[in-house]
């Protein structure tokens, strides 16, 4: 993934989109792989961990109050451009939106 982004910035060949969906891709398969065989992941890369609960919460609360946010602020986009967000770009009038846009035309 890293090498994919590596070379997405050091070359400009207006593939951005590509690069950034086989990046989702092996994420993703990464991902599956890491939660069949967890097993693995941890003889690869042991992270010790935490069990604290109120780390846990902690951090799940701020995921969730972020989630919110977000959600809240595209329904006031939706509500305030008067959009449908199964037809039209949300964030189409931003500017960086059209400069990236621009850069992969």
């Amino acid at each position: 993934m890293l090498g994919i982004a590596i070379y997405d910035q050091l070359v400009d060949t207006g593939n951005a989109v590509l690069a950034h969906h086989m990046t989702v891709q092996t994420l993703a398969l990464w991902i599956m792989f890491v939660m069949t065989v967890p097993q693995f992941a941890d003889v690869l890369a042991p992270i010790p961990t935490t069990h604290n609960p109120t780390a846990f919460s902690v951090v799940s609360l701020l995921a969730l109050a972020s989630n919110v946010a977000l959600a809240v602020y595209q329904f006031h986009r939706i509500r305030k451009l008067k959009l449908n967000p199964l037809k039209d770009q949300i964030y189409a009038d931003t500017k960086a939106y059209q400069r990236i846009v621009e850069e992969n035309k």
